[in-house]
């Protein structure tokens, strides 16, 4: 009741001429062809209308209708109604069977509220046929329900990129309603599928796409990127989205007075949104874009007070991609947060790979000198100054110089309120050995310098030097050796060339000397059996004196033989030239000269003259059978080289007395 007490006191239209188009009520009440029976509050406008085209399309108006006692006039009221006032003059049309049209803008709202109304239903407790006019269904494709409708138009539409991100848009204000009716996965779906098969051949989304997608309100933003991730979208081009969302939408440099607590709620939240879509990170290039946002996110964090959780989510990434900032990112950050990117760099570092490399320690600590030489100018505090010079561990700059001229610029920023003590401990974050000559020098004239930290110096200073000497005396000392060690190998090599070619060349000379050997044995053989056979040969032949006859064809018996004792005989002469005998035999075996008949003297009453054959030497021997009958010697026989070609052979041969 109190209710419709308060609906009675409600004028039965506000002034909303802007918001109903002219003539519509009218209309409607020339289609029903009776007065207005319904006033519906929504949007501050009371429209009239007709109870029963309503309650037969939607179940719910009888349900949320209400009669004022006083009047007895129905209200309903429909300030809830996902879409609105728009989308509820699309259902008044519908029911009334007017002209429906359903735009990429319009058509999410409309099946919202035909949800909301529960105009899916099949079938209603009254038929259209009942109407007291017929209503146009032509125009609806066959659809007997709004939501049917609304289904079916929406799948034509998000075949369109633009019509599905223009429904995705007007999603935006029908959360959670939209999101249960599948309205949102379904235009994400199809956004997402579109942007993937648009991607350059570098993976790039076009300036248009990115700047519809980034136009997007937080929440559809983000369902837009998760529907991006599940379709395949590199990380790096979902990062680059998020990063042009927060350009976007995240202002860096307000106004004092502009920051208010709305202002801080939204941009809070809008962060930690952001930050949690971030993709993972990976160190596949690109890095320094990853923090210069990073950086951004962190400066929008701290200048809107995000929460610490969230703050803590930037440092830890920022902090992880430090080694790739620049100067220019870090030159607004305060020591202590500077420190704390520092402490999670060197906590991501140690966790991936158990030890920084050396490479990102260098290029971090080149940016914390730089950065501590630039800030000194503004303020810092000695506990600020030492903490942040010693948050990284010695081994991460090979050379102090950097450091060395940013305590010097701080030491002559605040001499007058340092302590003595207070200049030693901002010196002790400086190692003299690490100093190069020139900021040594600088160091020893400055008197901003404790006199103890020179000392430290000198002694530096001086070890620097024996070092050197040290290193120079053995660089000397190594060369002599180098020279003497490749000499050495050089006379190594020589002497193994030439044990090389001995060994080849006595290899040589035996395999010669053994093939001469057996060639020797083997010919030596075949001369002895040679010899044996024409001695056996000559062994044959009779025994009788016999004397060359003087033209050398015959014998004739020796001169002044008595012819009784010694009658001649008639032998036919053998001439040892006409023995078949090879001619290095033949000069082996009748060597010896043979001597002159004449001079030849009988022995034993054998005639004179008379040589046995068998006597190799010069000297006359007895004959052996004793039959008085002498043998012959052969007279000398000269060769020619062509007929003894083995004839220095045979002289090596007997020689050597084989």
């Amino acid at each position: 009741m109190e209710m419709a007490t308060s609906v009675l006191h409600l004028p039965l239209k506000f002034a909303a001429h802007n918001l109903v188009p002219d003539g519509l009520e009218a209309l409607w009440l020339k289609t029903a062809g009776m007065p207005s029976d319904l006033i519906v509050n929504i949007a501050e406008a009371g429209l009239h209308l007709h109870r029963f085209p309503l309650y037969s399309r939607s179940s719910k108006f009888a349900e949320i209708a209400e009669i004022d006692k006083h009047s007895g006039q129905t209200f309903v009221s429909l300030d809830d109604l996902p879409g609105g006032l728009p989308a509820f003059l699309v259902v008044a049309n519908f029911c009334y069977g007017l002209d429906v049209r359903l735009t990429p803008d319009n058509v999410a709202a409309v099946r919202c509220a035909a949800a909301f109304l529960r105009m899916d239903e099949a079938s209603h407790s009254l038929q259209v046929s009942l109407l007291p006019v017929q209503l146009c269904l032509s125009s609806l494709g066959g659809a007997r329900t709004l939501a049917d409708y609304a289904d079916r138009k929406l799948e034509q539409m998000l075949a369109s990129v633009g019509d599905a991100m223009a429904v995705t848009r007007s999603c935006e204000a029908l959360m959670p309603l939209a999101e249960e009716l599948g309205i949102v996965k379904r235009c994400v779906e199809a956004v997402a599928g579109a942007t993937v098969e648009k991607l350059g051949a570098g993976g790039e989304m076009s300036p248009l796409d990115t700047e519809s997608i980034i136009s997007l309100g937080l929440v559809m933003f983000s369902k837009m990127v998760e529907g991006l991730r599940a379709h395949g979208v590199p990380g790096p081009v979902a990062g680059r989205l998020i990063e042009e969302y927060g350009k976007k939408w995240l202002p860096l440099h307000t106004d004092e007075g502009e920051i208010t607590k709305e202002l801080c709620y939204e941009a809070s939240k809008t962060l930690q949104t952001l930050v949690d879509l971030l993709p993972p990170l990976r160190r596949e290039g690109g890095e320094a874009a990853e923090s210069r946002h990073l950086m951004r996110l962190l400066k929008v964090a701290i200048r809107f007070g995000a929460t610490t959780e969230c703050r803590e989510k930037i440092q830890d990434r920022a902090g992880s991609v430090l080694d790739h900032a620049s100067l220019e990112d870090v030159l607004t950050l305060e020591p202590a947060e500077l420190q704390a990117l520092a402490e999670a760099f060197l906590f991501e570092e140690n966790t991936r790979t158990l030890s920084a490399p050396m490479e990102s320690l260098r290029a971090v600590a080149t940016l914390i000198d730089g950065y501590l030489r630039r800030r000194v100018a503004k303020g810092m505090t000695v506990n600020s100054f030492y903490r942040l010079a010693m948050v990284l561990p010695p081994e991460s700059r090979a050379s102090h110089d950097e450091l060395f001229h940013a305590m010097m610029e701080f030491l002559r920023a605040g001499n007058k309120q340092l302590t003595d003590m207070e200049r030693l401990g901002l010196c002790e974050t400086i190692n003299p050995a690490k100093l190069s000559d020139a900021a040594a020098e600088q160091a020893l004239m400055s008197d901003d310098v404790p006199i103890a930290y020179v000392a430290q110096i000198l002694m530096a200073q001086k070890a620097k030097l024996v070092q050197q000497l040290n290193a120079k005396r053995a660089e000397d000392g190594s060369a002599e050796i180098a020279a003497l060690k490749d000499e050495n190998a050089r006379l190594k090599e020589e002497s193994e060339k030439a044990r090389s070619k001995l060994n080849a060349a006595a290899l040589s000379y035996t395999a010669v000397r053994a093939a001469m050997r057996e060639e020797n044995q083997t010919e030596l053989v075949s001369l002895r059996m040679a010899y044996e056979e024409l001695e056996q040969r000559l062994q044959g032949t009779p025994k009788v004196p016999v004397a060359f006859s003087p033209s050398g064809v015959g014998l004739s018996p020796p001169t002044g033989a008595h012819p009784t004792r010694h009658p001649t005989t008639t032998v036919p002469a053998r001439n040892p030239a006409q023995v078949n005998v090879n001619p290095s035999l033949r000069q082996l075996v009748f060597k010896a000269p043979v001597r002159d008949p004449s001079s030849v003297h009988w022995a034993q009453g054998k005639a004179p003259g008379a040589v046995g054959l068998d006597q190799p030497a010069g000297d006359a021997r007895e004959e052996r059978d004793g039959g008085g009958i002498g043998r012959y010697k052969e007279p000398p026989q000269e060769f020619e080289p062509e007929q003894a070609p083995n004839k220095g052979r045979l002289r090596r041969l007997t020689r050597n007395g084989k």
